[in-house]
């Protein structure tokens, strides 16, 4: 038996010394003949039966048959390239003592696949009544058969397109291997893993077992094992070959819709998988100068297919317009888009070739540039993509969507990185998509965070990305609208790619770029701490200590105005509302750290309050606390009227039983468990602001306003009109019981004409009691 990690070793072995080809493949040869039945006339040639064992009655994968079979054919065609390609006396002698080895291997893989196309799914005891799930061992089996079948068809496949080229008949034979192998899958696709599995509680430890040994199987159900070679050449075929001796070759492949789209969700898997992880499956997927080799030509193709099907005329012929169906298309820019992201992560040293293969015209006249002189073609591309984003826009083709032009500004998203931070070329990126954000009404919640997020990532790099900030944060105020009901809010919103779906998932992403903003603050003033406290000193420590002092009142000061768009804004519930407590919470610590720093500064006989600091607390005091204390209020308002109306609407339709409130009170105790940190923040802050109050001399507390009613959150007007309607009810229920006569009235009132009548005093103690004990029982 081989594992994966043998076969791997096998091939890697013949890509550093050729002349161990022979004794590997007679290895691997030798290895299949065992589960290989030589007889023509028996179906199915493969003994799937010894492929499994058993053990505690679960079965397991004895021998990777596919893989087994896939690792042979790569080595027999490593071996034809390069009898091909050498002119070696020595190794053709070797080649004519294997001759007979060689000839018995093709004969084997010719009878294989002619015999595969015969059989049945029922010669596997397969088929669409077969039991798939995986909490039965005969389930398990099954599965691990067809995957089995599966992976030997694909190789199959792989053998006749790579062997043999553009011969019509073999390529008609590889067709049939798929139609085959695309049966089986499809019935794997409709059988749902879990059929079957209601078990008894005896059996739960076996179905345990079963699902843990089943896991790579059942994740597995669909991961081609076709190699990145196999599915390059073939999109180069289908894509990108002019060649006329080709065209009856590549007509049949054409035909096949279904085969075009599985080969290119391959490529799509086999690039995610590099660009995760800098490999992928497969013989040649540890082997980096051929990755990025295949990745270079999958991009060029990809990109130019894309575009050809961008520009070209509506009159197409059938067979034309079947090759350029949109999911074609689709799935050729997402493969553009992941080589693109392959070559930026992996391979960054080689993106300026990438980008000079991608047009061909240009790798003639364009020399390979060095990694620091490419900015030139860097931006000629980006203005390339933009081109294309504006085609789609003009074009209203419903063939391309607006999904394409998220994925095309992700492109621009990779190439801008490599672009110096002060080159204009950022700038001009920054103005084409204000422009496209402003006239472009996108309602894809994906492609609007893509642009939105680029934007904000290219102006941080230009050191200005607040007032952007602060306009998108105007604009979710206008559009989600004031937590006053009664405040209306002149409509000038300023882009357009905001809209009622995009609102809430702009202000999460709006909000992480604040919280990053916020960390960096508090780290330059976590230095300036650690510098007063190790005394440091310089000739230009005043002009130093200034400029600092300048830029982060500026910084902070944008902050309070972006908050105080932020916290009047009628937030929807959920993790809006919990993020933007947490972040004006975070915020106040660093304001408190920056209070500190300064009273630190009078206790080493350096203190001194700019103006600048003073307008910064001032604006705090203005702009910010108050508003967070009527967010705080519009929260809890919100809750509240959130449950009296679910429970009007149950009682309307009649609903048994009492309320139950936990899942409301949960999500809402979810979203404010921040309170609490925020108030104390606010608190600190307020105490170290009356310290350096008097350590300066000056008064920074004149524009704070106290609460009195912070414990409890009593609302005063609120409270006052619980009062008055309580004075009411007593009215009218004096004059249904008759009352009482005027002069009782009239003494009562001259007895004491400045306190109320005691049914009104008795009745708001009691109600404040009432409010007060709910307050403690919540705690």
């Amino acid at each position: 038996m081989f594992d994966l990690f043998c076969m791997r070793v096998f091939f890697s072995v013949l890509s550093l010394n050729m002349q161990l080809v022979n004794p590997v493949i007679s290895l691997l040869f030798n290895q299949f003949q065992r589960y290989y039945d030589g007889m023509s006339e028996i179906l199915p040639p493969i003994k799937l039966n010894m492929c499994v064992i058993v053990q505690n009655n679960q079965p397991f994968t004895a021998e990777p048959l596919s893989h087994l079979l896939s690792f042979l054919v790569h080595c027999y065609l490593k071996k034809l390239h390069h009898a091909c390609d050498s002119d070696d006396v020595a190794s053709k002698g070797e080649d004519d003592d294997n001759g007979d080895v060689y000839k018995e291997l093709e004969g084997v893989l010719t009878s294989l696949a002619d015999r595969m196309i015969k059989c049945e799914l029922e010669d596997f005891e397969l088929g669409k009544s077969t039991d798939f799930s995986t909490s039965s061992s005969v389930g398990v089996r099954n599965t691990i058969f067809a995957l089995l079948v599966c992976g030997i068809y694909e190789t199959l496949m792989e053998y006749e397109f790579l062997a043999h080229g553009f011969d019509v008949e073999r390529c008609q034979q590889m067709l049939q291997l798929f139609s085959r192998f695309h049966k089986l899958s499809e019935i794997l696709k409709e059988k749902p893993l879990t059929s079957g599995s209601v078990s008894s509680a005896g059996n739960k430890k076996r179905n345990r077992q079963g699902k843990q040994n089943a896991s790579t199987t059942s994740s597995s159900n669909f991961a081609s094992i076709l190699s990145l070679k196999f599915v390059t050449e073939v999109s180069r075929a289908l894509f990108s070959d002019d060649d006329p001796d080709h065209q009856e070759a590549i007509a049949v492949i054409a035909a096949r819709l279904d085969f075009q789209l599985h080969v290119l969700s391959v490529v799509v898997y086999r690039l995610k998988q590099i660009n995760q992880c800098g490999f992928c499956d497969g013989p040649e997927g540890r082997e980096p100068e051929k990755l990025s080799r295949y990745c270079l030509v999958m991009g060029k193709i990809a990109l130019k297919h894309y575009c050809d099907c961008l520009t070209s005329s509506t009159q197409a012929t059938e067979s034309v317009k079947q090759m350029r169906s949109r999911s074609i298309v689709s799935s050729c820019l997402e493969a553009f888009h992941l080589v693109v992201s392959v070559f930026c992560n992996q391979f960054p040293n080689k993106l300026n070739q990438l980008l000079l293969a991608i047009d061909s015209k240009r790798i003639s006249s364009y020399p390979l540039l060095p990694s620091d002189g490419n900015q030139s073609l860097i931006c000629k591309h980006v203005l390339n993509y933009q081109k294309l984003v504006e085609t789609i826009f003009s074009s209203g083709d419903e063939d391309h969507t607006v999904k394409d032009v998220g994925i095309l500004i992700s492109v621009i998203r990779l190439l801008s990185q490599h672009y110096v931070s002060d080159v204009v070329e950022v700038m001009t990126l920054i103005e084409w998509l204000l422009k496209l954000i402003k006239e472009q009404t996108i309602d894809d919640l994906t492609v609007a965070k893509v642009i939105i997020d680029l934007l904000l990532q290219l102006y941080k790099r230009q050191s200005n990305s607040m007032q952007f900030a602060r306009d998108l944060a105007r604009d979710i105020h206008i559009g989600l609208g004031d937590i006053d009901p009664e405040v209306e809010i002149s409509d000038g919103r300023s882009f357009a790619v905001l809209s009622g779906r995009t609102f809430p998932s702009i202000l999460l992403l709006l909000l992480g770029h604040i919280e990053r903003d916020i960390d960096d603050t508090e780290w330059v003033i976590s230095r300036l701490n650690a510098g007063s406290e190790i005394g440091e000193k310089s000739v230009n420590s005043g002009t130093k200590q200034d400029s600092t002092d300048k830029n982060l009142c500026m910084r902070l000061g944008h902050l309070i105005n972006i908050f105080h768009e932020l916290l009047q804004t009628a937030l929807p519930s959920g993790q809006c509302a919990e993020l933007l407590i947490k972040a004006v919470g975070h915020f106040y610590a660093v304001l408190t750290t920056l209070v500190k720093w300064n009273l630190s500064m009078y206790s080493h006989k350096n203190g001194f309050i700019s103006t600048r600091f003073e307008k910064l607390v001032k604006l705090s005091g203005t702009n910010l606390t108050q508003y967070v204390y009527l967010m705080i209020t519009y929260l809890q308002n919100n809750h509240t009227d959130q449950m009296e109306a679910k429970s009007s609407t149950r009682k309307k339709k009649g609903s048994k039983g009492c309320l139950n409130p936990c899942g409301k009170t949960a999500s809402f105790l979810r979203e404010t468990r921040s309170i609490p940190n925020l108030v104390y923040n606010i608190e600190q802050y307020e105490k170290f602001l009356i310290q350096l109050s008097k350590k300066s001399k000056i008064d920074l507390m004149s524009h704070f306003k106290m609460s009195t009613s912070r414990d409890f959150r009593i609302n005063a007007s609120i409270l006052q009109t619980a009062l008055e309607k309580n004075a009411e009810e007593s009215d009218c229920e004096h004059k249904e019981n008759g009352g009482e006569s005027d002069e009782q009235v009239d003494a009562c009132n001259s007895e004491s004409d400045d306190h109320p009548p005691l049914s009104k005093i008795g009745k708001a103690a009691k109600l404040i009691l009432k409010v007060r004990k709910i307050k403690l029982a919540k705690k």
